[in-house]
């Protein structure tokens, strides 16, 4: 009985009929994440699973029984871009043919030191007043003439008196002088009475 039992199984195991399939694939990104979208009609999410080997490529494997004795499958590999962040992917389909394996990309966590140098202090000193310029009026000729006539005419007229013999008479000078007379007088006096008297005789 085990024998024609092991027949059997036989017998049904080799009528099961499974199909590989290629899906075809096309890659994608923006800003965020890469994507990586498969052409599979028929399958659903729950036939799908997503792996990484060992190498680090990007295993996809989908199962699918079409009916009692026949099945689709598939399994392909693909190499991941540089900064893929495999731990974070996870696939859905975008309508009932195309499935997206959805794989974010790394931020670069780059942290920049600020140097925060404190800005000098102008001392700006306020705006000095402009003095108002003097307009000198321009001269003719003519103008020049009756300007230099005019401040002639306003400057202060030096007198230039002709210097007098002046005799500074102190008190001394004059006991001086009536002292000299004095004694001319003697000495007229001391001379001419001899004389005088000479001539009588």
């Amino acid at each position: 009985m085990a024998t024609s039992g092991d027949r059997r199984l036989d017998k049904k195991s080799s009528s099961l009929m499974f199909v590989a399939i290629t899906p075809p694939h096309e890659w994608k990104e923006d800003d965020n994440s890469y994507y990586l979208c498969l052409t599979i009609p028929g399958f659903e999410s729950e036939n799908i699973t997503i792996n990484v080997d060992k190498y680090g490529h990007l295993v996809v494997r989908g199962h699918m029984q079409v009916s009692e004795h026949k099945f689709i499958n598939f399994e392909e590999t693909y190499e991941l871009p540089q900064n893929s962040n495999i731990e974070d992917a996870g696939g859905q389909f975008q309508d009932e043919q195309i499935y997206c394996v959805i794989i974010p990309k790394q931020k670069e966590k780059t942290i920049r030191h600020k140097i925060s140098t404190p800005k000098e202090e102008k001392t700006t000193s306020p705006p000095k007043k402009k003095q108002p310029v003097e307009k000198k009026p321009i001269l003719t000729e003519d103008k020049v003439d009756s300007f230099h006539r005019y401040e002639d005419s306003e400057k202060p007229q030096e007198s230039h008196p002709s210097k007098p013999h002046l005799q500074i008479i102190t008190t001394e000078n004059k006991k001086k002088k009536i002292t000299f007379s004095v004694a001319l007088v003697l000495i007229l006096i001391v001379i001419a009475v001899p004389l005088i008297i000479k001539f009588h005789h």
